[in-house]
């Protein structure tokens, strides 16, 4: 859901389910463990939640992050 229909702790909460989702099942997407999360402007600041986040909630699952590449 993309904004101003959606306001910005839904969006997160969406992404972050997504993204546990994504990173407990790679074997199932057929992906590889070299996962790289990159957010621009906005997009880095939800990066960044959604890294910071799950650190605090799977640090198993964001251990699998290889990379988190945030621009401004």
């Amino acid at each position: 859901p993309l904004a101003p229909e959606t306001k910005a702790p839904e969006s997160l909460n969406l992404s972050n389910q997504f993204l546990q989702t994504l990173l407990a099942n790679l074997e199932d997407f057929n992906l590889s463990d070299n996962i790289i999360l990159m957010g621009w402007s906005s997009g880095g600041h939800m990066a960044l939640t959604l890294a910071l986040q799950l650190q605090k909630e799977a640090p198993a699952l964001f251990n699998k992050i290889s990379q988190l590449i945030l621009l401004s």
